[in-house]
């Protein structure tokens, strides 16, 4: 499993060879300990004009694992990744249909977890479709004409919409 390289800093002119010789040097490896690395996040610290670098998250993978668990135990910058298991979820049979109400984060949540189990669910959503509940938010918003069946209080539907079973 790879390793994980946090907050490594370097000039915004920086090149990749560079961070690679870099990187060998502070894990004390040789191109050949080296198997790969690859930048995962890239971040732009500006907040000293005259000091803008990169800020970045590496990771690598190693020859020799074993021992570079051991050397960076207790280096706060360097993070062994576990590998995850994959969450199974059972096939639960359903005789009954599902109707979620709303398409706001709940809804969608349960939607997706319904599904995830694979379950076919339909959300309800109130309002109008969201071209015309944009006019008449607009007008509630410069003229204070209030639809309430149409409004900034529903989601973006209007209608139903089945969610679909997850494979």
């Amino acid at each position: 499993m790879p390793f994980l390289l946090r907050n490594l800093a370097f000039d915004y002119r920086t090149s990749d060879a560079a961070i690679e010789e870099h990187l060998l040097g502070r894990l004390s490896l040789t191109r050949e300990d080296l198997i790969s690395w690859k930048i995962l996040r890239k971040g732009l610290d500006a907040r000293k004009k005259k000091s803008i670098r990169y800020v970045y998250t590496i990771e690598i993978s190693v020859r020799d694992e074993r021992s570079c668990i051991e050397k960076f135990r207790n280096d706060g910058d360097i993070s062994h990744l576990q590998e995850k298991e994959l969450k199974t979820f059972p096939r639960i049979p359903a005789d009954k249909e599902i109707v979620i109400a709303g398409m706001g984060p709940a809804g969608l949540f349960a939607a997706l977890r319904l599904a995830e189990y694979g379950l076919r669910a339909t959300i309800i959503e109130r309002g109008r479709p969201v071209e015309q509940r944009v006019q008449d938010v607009q007008a509630f918003w410069d003229r204070g004409t209030l639809n309430p069946e149409s409004n900034v209080q529903f989601g973006e539907g209007g209608g139903q919409a089945p969610f679909p079973t997850a494979n």
